[in-house]
C-alpha cells in the first residue's frame, strides 16, 4: 500500500493504531467477562481519541515560519501543512470519529439483535 503524506501526516494513522493497540492489550484480562461483540466499542472510542489527540498535537507543533519576500517586502507565513492522502490531518480526525460511530452502531446492532 502506498501512503501519500505531507509534513508529519503519517503520524496520524500511527496515533490511531497505537491507541487501538493499547485498548486491545489492556482489555485482554477482561476478555472472559465481556461479550466479544462489545469489545469494538472501547477500541472505536480509543481510535477517535487517538485521532483527535494526534491532530491536536500536530497542529500545536506547526507554528510556521515567517519569511520576507525579497522582491515585494511582503511577510509570508510558511506552515508545514500536515496531510494524509491530500486531506489535512484535522479533517481525518472527524472521518475517524464518523467511522467509529458506524462501527459502534454495527456492534450494538449485532449484540442486541443476536446477528
Amino acid at each position: 500500500m502506498i501512503f501519500v503524506w505531507r509534513g508529519w501526516g503519517l503520524l496520524f494513522p500511527l496515533g490511531v493504531f497505537v491507541s487501538i493497540l493499547l485498548v486491545v492489550l489492556l482489555s485482554q484480562p477482561f476478555e472472559a467477562y465481556v461479550n466479544q461483540d462489545l469489545l469494538i466499542i472501547p477500541a472505536a472510542l480509543a481510535a477517535t481519541a487517538g485521532g483527535f489527540l494526534t491532530a491536536h498535537f500536530l497542529a500545536l507543533s506547526d507554528k510556521g515560519r515567517e519569511v520576507i519576500d525579497a522582491k515585494t517586502g511582503q511577510r509570508i507565513l510558511l506552515v508545514r501543512g500536515d496531510s494524509l492522502f491530500f486531506i489535512p490531518v484535522k479533517y481525518w480526525s472527524y472521518l475517524v470519529a464518523l467511522g467509529s460511530l458506524v462501527a459502534i452502531g454495527f456492534a450494538l446492532n449485532h449484540y442486541f439483535n443476536g446477528g
